[in-house]
This record gives structure tokens, sequence and C-alpha cells, in this order.
């Protein structure tokens, strides 16, 4: 999330982006804490989100390497989709 509000800012640097991105969200998230129980419910909602796309990422991550590792994935390309069979074609089978 911080580096999705860094992008919004002048700065060039990716990394100060996301860190000054980051104060940002959870400066917006103490303001909207302030708010008697909506505030809560809300920041809890914007928190549970961000741990869902972290686990998510992880759980993507660690399932990647182990495919690949079992050979599953003979060739794994960012954007692509490469079936089990188009990937195992060039070994004559």
């Amino acid at each position: 999330m911080g580096h999705l509000v860094g992008q919004h800012t002048r700065i060039r640097k990716a990394g100060l982006a996301t860190g000054i991105g980051a104060l940002l969200v959870m400066a917006g998230l103490e303001l909207i804490g302030l708010i008697p129980l909506i505030g809560d419910l809300v920041a809890m909602g914007i928190l549970t989100a961000a741990l869902g796309a972290v686990v998510i990422t992880y759980l993507w991550i660690e399932r990647v390497q182990s495919c690949k590792a079992a050979g599953v994935i003979a060739s794994f390309e960012i954007g692509t989709r490469r079936s089990r069979t188009t990937a195992n074609s060039g070994d004559g089978g």
C-alpha cells in the first residue's frame, strides 16, 4: 500500500517513495482511527487487506519455488503462461 501511495508523490526513487507512502498510509490510518467506531472498523479492514496481500504473495512465491524445484515448471517468465505440454515439448515427449 505504501508503494501505491508513494507512486503518486513526486519522488523519483522507488524505495524512498515507498517509504514515504508507507508513512502516509500509517498517518491516514491514525487519522481515520480517531473516529470512534467506524474509524476503527475501516482501519481494521485496510490492515486486514494489506496482511492478506502479503500472505498471498508469500504463498505464491513458495508455490512457484516448490514447483521449480520439483521440475513442474521448466521455464517461469513473468507475464506469460505456459502449459506443461508446451514447457516439456523439447524433451521428445
